[in-house]
């Protein structure tokens, strides 16, 4: 079993180019864990992140069951990022690509398809690589400038139905009375 780190981040700059990426990320995270079942991947855990420019970009790590596949899978999600990323330029009419200093990013370019999408195979524990930016994911970028507009996505994160299903699984839950108010109940999940 491989554990895969994926990033995945658009290189267009504009500010309608960021909205239309927050506008349209629950479509492409779902659209991207489709894509992922077609596969035989079916534990996934994402969160997005402000870059610094308040761009929003999306960690995912997979978890591939087949050491053939995930030898092919960096250049199939790759691809598949790109196809998304076209899919929303054409169904919001925002090119996705363009610059925010003016131009468009080619595509096809070197440096496109190294700092578009890049996945990493996991030398270290999911668990570590993810706290780092599911902790960080709404943070304000720390060079923000007021002029900046955020835009917000559907959801910080989300995780696999199978993995959803391995949670409860091996959870339980129970009440506590705090002591601060008797009134006041918590449901609190251990797992």
């Amino acid at each position: 079993m491989t554990f895969g780190f994926l990033q995945e981040l658009f290189r267009g700059g504009t500010e309608l180019a960021k909205a239309a990426i927050a506008a349209y990320s629950g479509e492409l995270v779902n659209t991207l864990k489709q894509f992922l079942r077609r596969q035989k991947i079916y534990l996934t855990f994402n969160t997005w992140e402000w870059q610094d420019r308040g761009a929003l970009h999306l960690h995912l790590v997979v978890v591939c069951p087949d050491p053939q596949l995930a030898k092919l899978l960096p250049e199939k999600l790759q691809q598949k990022w790109f196809d998304i990323l076209e899919n929303i330029s054409a169904k919001s009419q925002i090119n996705l690509w363009e610059r925010a200093t003016g131009g468009s990013w080619n595509r096809q370019s070197k440096s496109v398809l190294d700092n578009c999408c890049k996945t990493i195979q996991c030398e270290k524990s999911p668990a570590a690589y993810l706290s780092k930016y599911v902790g960080k994911g709404s943070n304000v970028p720390k060079k923000k400038k007021q002029s900046q507009t955020l835009f917000y996505p559907s959801s910080w994160w989300s995780i696999s139905d199978s993995i959803r299903v391995l949670i409860e699984k091996h959870s339980s839950t129970f009440t506590v009375r705090l002591p601060v108010a008797d009134a006041m109940q918590k449901n609190v999940r251990v797992g």
